[in-house]
């Protein structure tokens, strides 16, 4: 069973999500995700290279849509969001089958030069478009960043989406701030 620190983290993490504040997550708040990275990268909307984020940035969106939009209406409800990650959060198989999705979703979004791993420009970026505070985004990709080699990979970021899922210290630092 998920704790009550669990669910308060979902909840949060789904707030960062709804970008532009109207109490749902949907394509429209993935649409603003896509503009704040491709503004921060001089991307030109139709562009292959914006054409190329965007498709990735929805492809998130579409999973999320799977996975919580129980009530199949386009959008994701706060409550609908919560108890799909309380669900996952129950089965390992879940947790590290989605957690390997967002990795690896994270990464190929994100990852401007192609080496299969984010270095802090790359995180900042990401962080940024979805809210974080730089300063905040700067020193969660340093505990992420276990090894200290400057670079966040797959392993990596799956860690700290587990730590985020399972820990129950409300201040732990995990991906999700």
């Amino acid at each position: 069973m998920v704790s009550d620190v669990g669910r308060r983290r979902f909840g949060a993490l789904f707030l960062s999500l709804d970008r532009d504040g109207n109490g749902f997550v949907d394509g429209n708040d993935h649409e603003l995700v896509v503009a704040s990275i491709a503004q921060q990268r001089n991307l030109t909307p139709g562009s292959p290279e914006h054409d190329d984020l965007r498709a990735k940035v929805m492809h998130g969106w579409e999973g999320l849509r799977e996975l919580a939009d129980t009530d199949g209406d386009g959008r994701v409800t706060q409550e609908e969001y919560v108890e799909s990650l309380a669900a996952l959060a129950e089965s390992p198989e879940g947790l590290d089958r989605i957690g390997l999705s967002i990795a690896d979703q994270m990464i190929t979004a994100m990852d401007a030069d192609g080496d299969g791993r984010l270095d802090l420009d790359e995180f900042m970026s990401m962080a940024g478009a979805w809210g974080a505070a730089a300063e905040k985004a700067e020193a969660l990709f340093r505990h992420i960043d276990t090894n200290g080699d400057g670079f966040l990979t797959r392993d990596e970021l799956l860690a700290s989406m587990r730590r985020f899922f399972l820990d129950e210290d409300p201040d732990a630092p995990h991906l999700f701030g």
